[in-house]
């Protein structure tokens, strides 16, 4: 591409000569350059040395595989090895929600909101010493903007069987 003005070569000021080996002094940008390779040069000297840090502290294989016995032997001492997968899953329920609500819920477009209400939700009700519980109330400020209680009887006339028990306590 054809430049759109001619360049300009650097000259070194009369007497100032260089010596084979010795750099000319840099302008401007060019000095910026020289530092951020210095630096770069340096970051690179600091990470070699942590390698070779890191590498001297490396274990072998034989002292892995001791490693490896002395933690079995632990986990004999201390009875982890006997225990299995069935005896620990058994005696608890994988996942327990001791308590959980839902605010303005939605059932259907023409009935009110709802808040519903969870307790002791687990995957192993039996497992659980109070008893699992989910209830599901009008929100009351909903009911007000839609004019009281009303509502209620009409939605249970025309939904029917589907919200039995939703709006009792």
């Amino acid at each position: 591409v054809k430049r759109a003005s001619p360049g300009a070569v650097y000259v070194a000021p009369e007497g100032e000569a260089t010596k084979p080996g010795e750099s000319l002094p840099l302008p401007g940008d060019a000095a910026k350059v020289k530092e951020y390779y210095g630096r770069l040069k340096q970051l690179k000297q600091d990470v070699d040395a942590l390698q070779e840090y890191l590498k001297k502290d490396e274990p072998t294989p034989g002292d892995m595989a001791a490693n490896k016995e002395r933690l079995k032997e632990l986990a004999r001492i201390n009875g982890y090895l006997s225990l299995s997968a069935n005896e620990v899953l058994s005696r608890h329920p994988l996942w327990l929600i001791k308590e959980l609500e839902f605010r303005d819920f939605k059932l259907h477009e023409a009935l009110p909101t709802v808040i519903v209400n969870g307790k002791n939700i687990s995957s192993r009700p039996s497992l659980v010493e109070e008893p699992m519980s989910i209830t599901a109330l009008p929100d009351k400020e909903a009911l007000k903007e839609i004019g009281g209680g009303g509502i209620i009887d009409k939605a249970k006339e025309s939904v029917g069987g589907t919200i039995k028990g939703l709006f009792s306590k």
